[in-house]
């Protein structure tokens, strides 16, 4: 994003359920936006969760029909090799950011989709293959570029 400083990146991940990450995430980021920072929150997870902790059911559904979830910016490259700019995926969730202290702080999401989980292996099928020559073919295009 040109002209613009990333102060930090914050990563939440493991396989496992249940530990926490939903949590964790919306609440470090509740406390960035409320100290000022400009926070964008990218749902790679396919249950959901975070992105219907930030907005209503009714709001993500109306994203998904303009085709503004993370999904449809995979569906994007795995169907046609497109670069979808992933800027056009930011949402900026209203309920979430009226709460905020008046300090300038501010969440924006890139929502999640529940067929997320079909990503992952159309990825690693495209990207990896299935056999040792179409990785051994894959790697050696990876390293030309």
């Amino acid at each position: 994003m040109k002209g613009e400083r990333i102060i930090g990146v914050i990563s939440v991940m493991n396989y496992k359920g249940g530990v926490g990450k939903t949590t964790l995430s919306a609440n470090i980021a509740a406390e960035l936006a409320n100290r000022g920072k400009h926070v964008l929150l990218i749902d790679l997870d396919p249950q959901t969760n975070l992105t219907l902790s930030f907005m209503r059911f009714e709001e993500w559904l109306a994203l998904d029909r303009q085709e503004r979830t993370i999904k449809h910016w995979y569906d994007d490259f795995l169907d046609s090799d497109g670069e979808l700019s992933l800027r056009d995926l930011i949402v900026t969730p209203y309920l979430v950011n009226q709460r905020l202290d008046n300090n300038g702080g501010r969440i924006d999401l890139i929502c999640s989709h529940l067929e997320l989980i079909h990503v992952d292996m159309e990825l690693s099928s495209r990207l990896g293959g299935n056999t040792d020559r179409t990785i051994r073919s894959n790697y050696l295009l990876d390293e030309i570029k």
